[in-house]
């Protein structure tokens, strides 16, 4: 596809019909670029690119960085998402029975998976974060009786999981746990690692967001490849200027998408683009390197550091703890709150560690961010309201 189909799509839009109206859109440079911003203060009908009697779901993102964005799919698009589930190295079966603990409240990717487990006839079991009918003991249960072959949740959660299974008695590694698919947060080479290492059993991640949907989903070695002519990666510069290959900036993403299409969309993400090499996984194409949201970074006097570099030195300490987050103090002093698994106080060990990896001062202190009630108690309360009560 040329940058005439990606125009041609988007054009599909009230919102890209009146962003684009004096704009010379055969000159590809000159396309201004869509903003977070832009999204966010949009007409939300007006970000539709077909006709309503095609569009098959609406989403919104969290608002947690502002405003929520909202999100439209076609029936063609969803038709297309599901594919890169189920052709990713997921490679579902009717032999599957999938844990799906992502969230399914205005968001994206839990219904997918929901719909590829229905394509590839797949068991599934909806065992949401965010629901309070299934806390982590419920879970827990549900894991030793059905005994899942895959697990989705986001990488944090997948470590949350582990300390509440084993917690509660569940020996690790589980006899029929296969794959991970795990989403929602970066994902570093060391975080991966650590991650099959902790459940032993191989990690897939998805690439993407509420607005563009799954962009890419990794092959068996971790990448990202840039296999699909539906989407268009650029990297530039603070200024806008185009960057070349293995040069590190910010992400620019155009899609072909029928309910929503986006045309140079900055989503605010700081990736680089690797040359072409052949990957172990046979691939040839380029790899899209993530390394975090822009406004993720901290500094500390005169060094950056983005969330790629924070996590693969997290997950190169001796200790690696449950939970964790760094506070960055107007680039003056940089502290690290972490929860271990084992409760024991490593922070003399971790300071060290970290100065090392980081070559800047950092102090560390511990921290609880979930109880161990939490993991392993199952709160006395229901949604239900009752209206028979029986008494003696």
């Amino acid at each position: 596809m040329d940058n005439n189909d990606f125009v041609k799509q988007a054009l599909g839009s009230k919102f890209y019909q009146e962003k684009l109206a004096h704009i010379n859109t055969n000159d590809w440079n000159q396309i201004p670029f869509t903003t977070k911003e832009d999204l966010r203060n949009a007409d939300v009908i007006d970000l539709m690119g077909a006709d309503f009697n095609h569009i098959s779901t609406y989403h919104e993102t969290s608002g947690t960085t502002g405003t929520p964005t909202a999100s439209w799919f076609s029936r063609n698009d969803i038709e297309r998402q599901i594919q890169l589930l189920t052709e990713s190295e997921l490679h579902l079966t009717n032999q599957d029975m999938v844990l799906n603990r992502l969230p399914f409240a205005i968001a994206l990717p839990a219904f997918l998976l929901y719909w590829a487990c229905q394509r590839m006839e797949s068991g599934h079991v909806a065992v949401e974060k965010g629901s309070s009918i299934t806390p982590y003991p419920r879970v827990s249960e549900v894991i030793k009786r059905i005994e899942p072959t895959i697990f989705a949740m986001s990488p944090s959660e997948a470590k949350m999981l582990y300390k509440s299974v084993t917690k509660l008695g569940v020996n690790v590694p589980l006899p029929k746990l296969r794959a991970l698919l795990v989403c929602g947060e970066l994902l570093t080479p060391a975080r991966r690692n650590f991650l099959q290492n902790l459940w032993d059993a191989p990690v897939t991640s998805l690439l993407g967001s509420t607005e563009t949907g799954i962009l890419y989903t990794t092959c068996k070695e971790g990448h990202f490849h840039l296999n699909r002519p539906d989407i268009k990666i650029e990297v530039v510069d603070e200024a806008g200027n185009l960057l070349g290959k293995n040069q590190k900036g910010y992400c620019v993403v155009s899609t072909m998408r029928e309910g929503m299409p986006l045309l140079r969309y900055a989503n605010n993400d700081i990736v680089e683009i690797k040359e072409a090499f052949t990957c172990r996984c046979g691939s040839e194409h380029p790899i899209l390197i993530h390394y975090g949201r822009s406004e993720d970074r901290i500094s500390y006097h005169h060094k950056t550091f983005d969330m790629y570099t924070l996590q693969e030195a997290v997950y190169s300490l001796s200790e690696v703890p449950m939970l964790w987050k760094f506070h960055s103090y107007c680039g003056k002093r940089i502290a690290f709150e972490y929860q271990p698994y084992d409760g024991r106080d490593y922070s003399k060990q971790m300071e060290q560690e970290l100065n090392n990896l980081l070559g800047i001062p950092i102090m560390a202190s511990l921290a609880e961010f979930i109880s161990d009630e939490t993991l392993t108690v199952k709160p006395n309360n229901t949604l239900k309201f009752k209206l028979i009560d029986k008494h003696k």
